[in-house]
């Protein structure tokens, strides 16, 4: 056995290699924690926006539902401005990303 094989057969080389995995297999470890936390974060911010959309749905539902009950508007009317809105933005797309309240 020549010395460039004892080398890579001596237990000195086998630790090397073995702390060398060892550093790699904390810097992945490392990596998939930060990006478990970041998916943790972003999952948390889909939860408060799910709520928020929520309730606002919830406070929408009510007004409307206030404003046909007291006879102020009709379904039709409603119907009617949620479409005039809706082109407001330039796109007819179900969404309104103008200015709360409108300007003007």
């Amino acid at each position: 056995m020549g010395f460039g094989e004892w080398i890579l057969d001596s237990e000195w080389h086998r630790d090397a290699q073995t702390g060398k995995l060892r550093y790699e297999m904390d810097a992945v470890k490392r990596q998939l924690r930060r990006r478990r936390e970041a998916s943790r974060t972003v999952e948390r911010s889909l939860e408060e926006l799910q709520h928020e959309n929520d309730e606002l749905k919830l406070y929408l539902a009510s007004v409307l539902r206030l404003l046909v009950g007291k006879g102020i508007a009709t379904d039709e009317e409603i119907r009617a401005m949620v479409a005039a809105v809706d082109g407001e933005d330039g796109t007819e797309d179900g969404r309104y990303t103008g200015p709360m309240p409108p300007e003007g």
